[in-house]
């Protein structure tokens, strides 16, 4: 015999297996549930069977009333502690009452200190079939599980092996089915009736309660299927958990660094739910009790929870539940649920929000993890991007990123502004195909070689036929597809070639002109010597160009071409002349960004014309992070600009700003800033460029002391925006451009 089997019992009887499917077996387990819960008053009663392993037990029937029997485990493995596992090793009745070691992931053990467990092996003349086991619910003062019961439940199990016997000799198949047949039973013993769980379903319907319960659990796993964020697993969780327990407050909490964090928050914040964001886990307090022990705990008055933990954080919750928040590796945080009044948590009560804490957890989990990959991913791409835009006087631009939020994986977007050594301008915009860490990786190395290409004076059809040959010859199967073009800014003259890419779109003054003349070659990688063909247009000056990625067109019913061209002509009738202003707008215009499913690039261009004089004058400071004389560098930098371009007035303002915003970029974005100042028909421009995303905010005064050192940095920028004409952050590649305008008029 190997280890696995059991063993003969005290009495000689050795299990015997079965098969399955014998249509003669169902009405007699049904018969024996049906009687176990009409005669003791059970809530559950379940019919085991030895599966064909000997390995373990598996449940042929369940017969109760719900929630509870949704918790009823399935399978047992037979060296486990289950009361069930207990009575088919030994051969003998097992009693246990809420004091077993439960199995991992049991919800049983949920509310299993209120009910007794009995189990009776179904043995007859030494074949041992499997166990019967009760779940019976005691009330305060009362033993159901009695000797009386147990006595009962061993006769009816033995009655059931006699029944089955017969069928067994006959050769025909016993055993347990691919699944458990389910049987509803609403039968109750006296004074321990559903409707000892008031506010859930009518006391006179039979299941109302159960049902009413499980709704919530179904409609809450739904929700939590679909859930993308932390904000959605919230909301779910508010709707389906706490409101239905009628709690006042819930905080989700998860465990990050040896501390708990709150991840989310529903309902008036009390003082102690503060207090739990970035507490211990291993203090005195309920919190870190059910982190240690793995199980909740319920308090149905203030004083009960005192008297455990008198040096828990203080709250105004008269009662409380906190769930233990399990994910795939063990329990990842805590759900905290408080009440606005002294109340009992019904066994039913608890055997659900413990099942709905375990899809809370393991929803917050996933979520939790897809924001780490998508913020590593978005990390990544950043990083594949320009810091900073080449600019010269006859051109202004403005770009934006934006990945795709409904996927955490890596896009293959990207874009360039470089300037060449024959004061041409280059833009490039490009897109490798998939959402993956090869499609970031693949997208750097084509990024790369086109930039050498353009930088080494090859026209745009030489650039990609370099390009395209390279990434043919990389041990990949992914393609690109690309767009670059060369613009002039003396002439206007623009040089575009395209690999299976959209075509820009341009807007004059009288609206959109519609795409470039240029057709599309093959997508780079597809052939290695696929030849390309370069196209010349001529810009009027104010000439607006987009370049794009296909991804523009996410979400939209337009193809590309035809939604670039859309945003452009909303662009033009607006007619501002701040692009950072039109690339937002264009964003504003386009799908929501939860909704966003690829990631795109757009570029946005305005050609001013050639250099007339001493207009459109464009000068850039670079300071270096932990510069600690880069701020004095900042104003220096401005007035000995300003003073030279004949703008003193305009002097002593712009010193002011630029002290503020470079202060703000070298403390708090900890990084190298560049300062651009440029001259335009009516106002100076200034931005100030770092690689912080984080935008900044202006803060009015504030009362709070502690509040004053966090927004401290924001009152500068209130006195920023009260100087100048215009003022707003926009992201760039890495991280973001702070710009404003100054009038000169």
């Amino acid at each position: 015999m190997s280890a696995s089997e059991p063993r003969d019992s005290r009495d000689g009887t050795s299990p015997t297996v079965y098969r399955y499917g014998n249509p003669a077996v169902p009405p007699l387990l049904s018969a024996a549930v049906g009687d176990a819960v009409d005669e003791l008053g059970g809530v559950i009663c379940t019919v085991y069977f030895l599966d064909e392993a000997k390995a373990e037990l598996r449940a042929a029937m369940i017969g109760g009333t719900s929630p509870a029997m949704h918790a009823i485990p399935e399978r047992l493995p037979l060296d486990s502690s289950y009361p069930s596992a207990e009575a088919f090793r030994t051969d003998r009745p097992v009693i246990k009452k809420g004091s077993y070691v439960p199995h991992e992931g049991d919800d049983l053990a949920a509310f299993l200190s209120s009910y007794c467990v009995s189990a009776a092996p179904i043995t007859h003349e030494g074949r041992r079939f499997g166990v019967m086991s009760l779940v019976v619910r005691s009330a305060p003062g009362t033993t159901p599980a009695s000797a009386r019961a147990q006595q009962w439940l061993a006769r009816r199990a033995r009655d059931l092996a006699r029944a089955l016997a017969p069928v067994a000799e006959q050769g025909l198949d016993i055993g347990p089915p691919p699944w458990p047949t389910v049987v509803p039973l609403h039968r109750q013993q006296p004074g321990l009736g559903e409707w000892e769980v008031p506010g859930w379903g009518l006391p006179d319907a039979p299941g109302s309660a159960g049902h009413t319960f499980m709704y919530q659990v179904f409609k809450l796993n739904g929700s939590l299927n679909r859930a993308l964020t932390r904000d959605q697993v919230t909301a779910t969780a508010e709707q389906h958990l706490m409101i239905p327990f009628k709690a006042q407050e819930m905080a989700l909490t998860r465990v990050e660094d040896s501390r708990l964090w709150v991840a989310g928050h529903s309902g008036r914040q009390s003082p102690g739910t503060a207090a739990l964001h970035g507490s211990g886990i291993d203090g005195r307090t309920p919190t870190a009790e059910v982190l240690s022990r793995g199980t909740p705990l319920f308090y149905g008055d203030r004083a009960g929870k005192l008297a455990d933990y008198p040096d828990a954080p203080a709250d105004d919750w008269e009662s409380a539940a906190y769930l233990p928040l399990k994910g795939s590796r063990g329990d990842i945080g805590v759900c905290c649920l408080g009440f606005g009044a002294p109340r009992r948590f019904a066994p039913e009560e608890r055997a659900v929000m413990m099942v709905m804490a375990g899809m809370l957890g393991a929803a917050l989990e996933r979520v939790c993890l897809e924001e780490s990959e998508h913020k590593l991913a978005q990390s990544l791409q950043k990083r594949l991007l320009p810091r900073t835009l080449s600019e010269l006087p006859e051109l202004v631009v403005a770009a934006r990123y934006l990945p795709a939020v409904s996927t955490s994986m890596s896009g293959g977007d990207w874009f360039d502004v470089v300037r060449l050594p024959d004061e041409r301008i280059a833009l490039i915009v490009g897109d490798v195909e998939g959402h993956s860490v090869e499609s970031a990786t693949v997208m750097g190395q084509v990024r790369t070689s086109v930039l050498a290409y353009v930088r080494e004076g090859h026209p745009p059809a030489a650039v990609l036929e370099r390009a395209g040959k390279l990434l043919a010859d990389m041990d990949t199967d992914l393609f690109a597809t690309c767009c670059v073009m060369f613009l002039d800014g003396t002439s206007g003259v623009a040089t575009s070639c395209l690999a299976g890419h959209p075509p820009p779109v341009t807007c004059g003054p009288h609206g959109v002109d519609g795409p470039l003349d240029a057709r599309p070659g093959a997508p780079l990688g597809v052939q290695p010597d696929t030849p390309y063909q370069d196209f010349e247009t001529t810009l009027d000056p104010g000439t607006l160009l987009l370049l794009y990625t296909d991804g523009l067109a996410d979400g939209s019913s337009l193809d590309a071409e035809s939604c670039a061209e859309q945003q452009l002509d909303m662009v033009g009738r607006d007619g501002t002349q701040n692009l950072e202003k039109s690339a937002d707008q264009v964003v504003g215009g386009l799908a929501p960004p939860d909704t966003r499913r690829d990631d795109a690039v757009l570029l946005l261009a305005r050609y001013e014309g050639p250099r007339l004089g001493a207009s459109r004058r464009l000068s850039r400071l670079d300071i270096q992070r932990h510069d600690l004389q880069g701020v004095a560098a900042a104003r220096r930098f401005v007035r000995s600009q300003l003073e030279s371009w004949d703008y003193d007035l305009s002097a002593d303002t712009l010193e002011l700003i630029v002290s503020e915003l470079a202060t703000n970029a070298l403390i708090h974005a900890d990084s190298d800033v560049q300062l651009r100042l440029r001259e335009f028909a009516d106002h100076i421009g200034l931005e100030v460029i770092d690689s912080d995303t984080t935008p900044p905010v202006p803060s009015f005064m504030v009362v709070s002391e502690e509040e004053g050192r966090n927004f401290e940095h924001g009152r500068g920028l209130v006195i920023v925006d009260a100087l100048v004409s215009a003022f707003g952050s926009s992201p760039n590649g890495r991280g973001k451009t702070v710009w404003v305008e100054v009038a000169t008029n």
